[in-house]
C-alpha cells in the first residue's frame, strides 16, 4: 500500500469517488482525464481506464474494455492508501506494466502511449489544462 498524502483531506480529495468516477467515464466510452498532484486517472473512448503515479512510476488498471476490474483504496484516518499492482515504463511509443512482485518480470500489459497521449491533449484542450503523462 502506498499512502497518498494527507493534502487530500485537506483539499478534500474523494479517491474513491474519484476512481469511481472514471471508470463509470470508460464504461460509457467517454475520454477523460482526472489530475491530483502526482496522481493522473485515465479513462479512454477504448472503455479503459487506469490510474497512474507520476513520481513513483506505479500504475492501476480500473477498468479494461468496460469491465470493472479489482482495485483496493482504503481510507486511514488522514491518509488514502492505495494497492499499485504494477510498475510502468514508457519506451518505444509505449506504455509497459509489469507485476510488481519481485520474482515476476512478466509483462502483463503493453499500451500504445500514443492513445493515451492523446485522451490527455484533447482533454486539456476542452478543460484548458496541461497535464502530462
Amino acid at each position: 500500500m502506498r499512502r497518498i498524502g494527507d493534502w487530500s483531506w485537506k483539499e478534500g480529495l474523494d479517491l474513491p469517488g474519484e476512481c469511481e468516477h472514471i471508470v463509470q467515464q470508460a464504461q460509457a466510452g467517454q475520454e477523460s482525464v482526472v489530475n491530483f498532484g502526482c496522481l493522473m486517472l485515465v479513462a479512454l473512448a477504448s472503455r479503459d481506464a487506469y490510474m497512474f503515479d507520476l513520481e513513483d512510476k506505479l500504475a492501476c488498471v480500473l477498468c479494461r474494455g468496460g469491465e470493472r476490474t479489482r482495485f483496493t483504496v482504503r481510507d486511514q484516518g488522514r491518509q488514502w492508501a492505495f494497492e499499485w499492482p504494477y510498475i510502468y515504463e514508457q519506451r518505444g511509443g509505449r506504455i509497459w506494466l509489469f507485476s510488481k512482485g519481485a520474482d515476476d518480470t512478466e509483462e502483463l500489459l503493453s499500451l500504445r502511449a500514443r492513445d493515451l497521449e492523446h485522451a490527455v491533449r484533447r482533454y486539456n484542450q476542452q478543460a484548458g489544462t496541461n497535464y502530462h503523462l
